[in-house]
């Protein structure tokens, strides 16, 4: 499966974040998924070069905490002399290692087109990206 489970399950407090295979079995029926053990909060960076992604209200994509599975507004800024395509977002966990532990996704990416902004830049992360920690990068492009 490519989408974390977000139901709700008792686990242990010692249980790092992240992604983890679920199997369930009832009868015949046999169905593996991921359950996401998250945070609250996450945090939120940026990445990119020719610009910057900022909060909607101008903060630092730095460590910036939001809430979990709340859409967060987001304004793009690039450089002068350059224009942006739209956003790479890539949410989950372990955002800077393997994509896969154990066979299991722990991270996604997905592009957000540049029709999905105001003319201004600002735009919106859906609720259904903010499923773990966040890194926006730019996609700049010289005008």
């Amino acid at each position: 499966a490519t989408e974390c489970f977000d139901g709700t399950v008792d686990l242990p407090a010692s249980i790092p974040y992240g992604c983890y295979r679920l199997r369930l079995e009832r009868g015949l029926a046999v169905v593996d998924t991921r359950l996401n053990v998250h945070p609250q909060r996450v945090t939120i960076n940026q990445e990119g070069r020719n610009g910057e992604v900022v909060a909607a209200d101008g903060r630092a994509l730095a460590a910036l905490s939001v809430p979990f599975g709340k859409p967060f507004t987001v304004r793009v800024v690039p450089s002068h002399g350059f224009t942006f395509s739209g956003v790479r977002i890539r949410y989950g966990y372990k955002l800077n290692a393997d994509r896969l532990l154990h066979g299991t996704p722990q991270y996604v990416e997905q592009v957000i087109p540049r029709s999905a902004f105001k003319s201004n830049g600002v735009g919106t992360i859906p609720a259904e990206l903010v499923r773990g920690d966040i890194v926006v990068e730019g996609i700049f492009v010289s005008k």
